[in-house]
């Protein structure tokens, strides 16, 4: 009889553990699950904020190289050379990236909007204008 009842308090005990581990492996579990979807907030704010980068930076390729290049010193002579130089830098910069966002969703989501079809067509803009200038 001593021997039962002394398993059945290890029996007790050991279910008492398995408890209590379960109820620690549920907070932890839930701790995790908030790092997680903190980290994941993050990416996603991170990710908005390249994007926004991103577009400035595109548009300021568009204000220096084609404004400058295409408009601004058009009517300056002897500035050809300099225009052709700054024309095809800018069509390698519009170019580059459409290359690439078939490798990238991300690039790719951002080529496919509208600002960038106005940029591809800048693009033949350039190249045109290029191919034309000596």
């Amino acid at each position: 009889m001593v021997r039962s009842k002394d398993l059945a308090r290890a029996a007790a005990a050991s279910r008492r553990r398995a408890r209590e581990e379960e109820r620690r492996a549920k907070i932890e579990e839930g701790h995790a699950r908030a790092r997680a979807e903190e980290k994941e907030k993050e990416a996603r704010a991170q990710r908005d904020k390249a994007r926004v980068w991103y577009a400035q930076a595109r548009e300021t390729v568009n204000a220096l190289l084609t404004e400058v290049g295409y408009d601004r010193l058009a009517p300056v002579p002897h500035m050809t050379g300099v225009r052709r130089r700054l024309l095809e830098k800018a069509l390698h910069y519009y170019l580059a990236p459409l290359a690439a966002a078939t490798a990238s969703p991300f690039l790719h989501l951002c080529e496919s909007s509208r600002p960038a079809r106005n940029q591809r067509r800048g693009g033949g803009r350039i190249r045109a204008t290029a191919g034309v200038l000596p």
